[in-house]
């Protein structure tokens, strides 16, 4: 639904969607929103093997991506700081290719999540 309001937060979207609803029981169904220890390490291995791919093919340094996959685990990327990315940014996807680029050394955070979209992520 799309009526031109704009939200700042899935929560407020979801109120006032509550507004239209004359039924008695009401569900919402978006999990995605949700920040889960296993979501994350889930979402950092996609990330990992994006970078080892990319690698092998000569896309970006081999060395760059090792790199990528060492620190793209829960290790180091922890789930409060990608929260608090996305508290600022409002962007699931913007807060996991931040949080992994925080943690990167020499250089290789800037090609975290090179040539992805958010979608290639999530789905």
């Amino acid at each position: 639904m799309n009526d031109g309001i704009t939200f700042h937060n899935p929560a407020e979207h979801f109120m006032h969607l509550m507004t239209f609803s004359k039924s008695e029981y009401v569900c919402f169904s978006d999990q995605d929103d949700l920040w889960l220890e296993n979501k994350l390490q889930r979402m950092l291995d996609i990330e990992s093997a994006l970078a080892q791919a990319e690698g092998e093919l000569g896309i970006i340094p081999q060395e760059v991506a090792d790199e990528i996959a060492s620190k793209a685990n829960t290790d180091y990327v922890k789930l409060e700081r990608i929260k608090a990315i996305e508290a600022e940014t409002n962007h699931d996807i913007a807060a996991l290719s931040k949080g992994i680029t925080e943690v990167c050394e020499n250089g290789a955070g800037e090609y975290v999540h090179f040539g992805a979209t958010s979608n290639d992520i999530v789905d």
